[in-house]
């Protein structure tokens, strides 16, 4: 296959994986390297931290994130070590939100290689986009826990 199908096919996955949104993104990935950080602000990480995660399907950031908040948690500091970590996350998620997204993508493009062009499609499908559900479903359940604790 030709280096520009490549890159076409590169574009095309992307814009799928990414959505409606992905003007948005390729303006921010642009000239950037998937699997290197780099700075770019994201509002929506700022504003909806571990909720955009979710929306993003970055479950395994998800999973890092909260295993910092619970570590916190779990361990008797004042509350101003809440405020400052839950600021500290927010503005991680604004400058770093975008190539965390990024490197997401190139885990899923990687996972496809091996797969047949049905099987990757499948992956890629089941992998990309956005899930609200998530989001929504997190919002609800860190609400409660809130009023719990």
């Amino acid at each position: 296959m030709s280096k520009s199908m490549e890159n076409c096919k590169y574009v095309l996955t992307e814009k799928w994986f990414v959505g409606s949104n992905y003007e948005y993104y390729k303006q921010r990935w642009e000239n950037k390297t998937a699997g290197k950080l780099y700075l770019s602000w994201n509002w929506a990480g700022f504003f909806l931290g571990i909720s955009w995660m979710f929306y993003r399907k970055m479950y395994l950031e998800v999973s890092v994130a909260l295993t910092i908040i619970l570590i916190f948690i779990f361990f008797p500091f004042n509350l101003g070590v809440y405020e400052f970590l839950a600021g500290t996350l927010k503005i991680i998620m604004a400058l770093f939100g975008n190539a965390f997204y990024h490197f997401r993508f190139k885990r899923v493009i990687d996972k496809t290689k091996t797969l047949t062009k049905n099987e990757a499609n499948d992956y890629i499908q089941k992998h990309s986009g956005t899930s609200i559900l998530a989001a929504i479903l997190f919002q609800c359940v860190a609400t409660a826990l809130c009023f719990l604790f």
